[in-house]
């Protein structure tokens, strides 16, 4: 049995949360059971809602050496073989106690110590910048964006870059803490509902998906309700499609970033934490797509309107951008990532 040990909140966000249940999904499509391992009751509808088991443990102490002797139960109680841990809060003491238990497997964004695991994954496109066979002799390595956890839907898409745009996605995680969402809609519609008019808005649709724990969600449908032009979803399970239809996406730093690349959506980015910086600007610097800043630093939502200008004048531009995204990304990461961890 494989075991996943993730937590998400509103203050660490879903996207470890997503990325998991892409390769719960991918395993059970393998034929291996699953079972999800939290501390934080909010996680639980996501799991069950997708048909998975749950374990919750009510420590207070996220992956902390209170949480092992809890943990250690569960590992033996189920007969995990292989355990996932996907969480920044990890410390290398607790990932040797669930070692003790069985096969440990861990996936490392940010490259901050060496953790004492049987294999770990980076899927990120800058990943060959560390030096991970020279820390990692003994370690199982999957790395690069062949190992990118995606849900099936996001394999084999074929991508139309039409002359004109006119369907324009955004896209800001689970939460929308600098509330960026809000602000860029506001930027773009004047408060009698009307479209500002300029060559970057004129006569688009704007699609923005809330997150689970995005707070202005009922102002962002309050707008929508006064403007044709405007859709905003929130629960959203045809996420591969909205990707497809789309002509442009915005997108924060994370994991869409990687799905949109398997759609091959010409794409803006932004980051508002740290840990997506690197991403944002490796993808930036490697041409597929445009940065438009960290929210904390920058106006962002001037730079988007910008960008959007900029990718609508120019097929070429979005071509190019698409053919190098799919590339990048082909959508089967997660059965690769499957077949590595549960082989023997």
């Amino acid at each position: 049995m494989l075991g996943i040990r993730v937590d998400a909140d509103n203050k660490i966000g879903t996207g470890h949360m997503m990325r998991c249940l892409a390769i719960a999904d991918e395993a059970r499509r393998q034929g291996h059971e699953v079972l999800f391992i939290c501390s934080i009751d909010g996680d639980s509808y996501m799991i069950e809602q997708a048909g998975f088991r749950l374990e919750l443990m009510s420590t207070g102490q996220t992956q902390s050496l209170g949480e092992c002797a809890l943990i250690g139960d569960v590992l033996r109680r189920f007969n995990i073989s292989t355990l996932l841990i996907d969480s920044y809060f990890v410390t290398p003491e607790y990932m040797e106690c669930c070692r003790a238990y069985c096969k440990t497997v861990y996936i490392d964004d940010l490259h901050e110590k060496i953790w004492p695991c049987d294999v770990l994954i980076n899927y990120s496109n800058y990943s060959e910048c560390f030096h991970y066979q020279e820390e990692y002799p003994t370690t199982k390595l999957l790395l690069g964006c062949r190992y990118v956890p995606l849900k099936k839907i996001f394999s084999h898409v074929n991508r139309e870059i039409r002359e004109n745009i006119s369907e324009i996605l955004v896209l800001t995680g689970g939460t929308d803490p600098f509330h960026f969402a809000r602000e860029l809609m506001a930027r773009i519609f004047s408060e009698n509902g009307a479209v500002v008019r300029n060559s970057c808005t004129k006569k688009k649709h704007y699609t923005v998906v809330c997150g689970v724990y995005n707070e202005d969600r009922w102002l962002l449908e309050q707008m929508a309700s006064d403007n044709s032009q405007l859709d905003v979803l929130f629960n959203v399970q045809n996420m591969g499609q909205l990707m497809e239809q789309a002509d442009i996406a915005v997108t924060a730093g994370g994991t869409t970033m990687y799905e949109l690349a398997a759609c091959g959506t010409p794409s803006i980015c932004y980051s508002f934490v740290d840990n997506q910086l690197q991403n944002t600007k490796s993808f930036a610097d490697s041409g597929y797509m445009l940065y438009a800043g960290d929210l904390r630093k920058h106006d962002v939502v001037q730079s988007v309107l910008e960008d959007i200008d900029i990718l609508a004048n120019s097929q070429e531009l979005r071509k190019g951008m698409s053919s190098r995204l799919q590339d990048l990304v082909d959508g089967n990461g997660a059965q690769r990532l499957v077949k590595a961890l549960m082989e023997e």
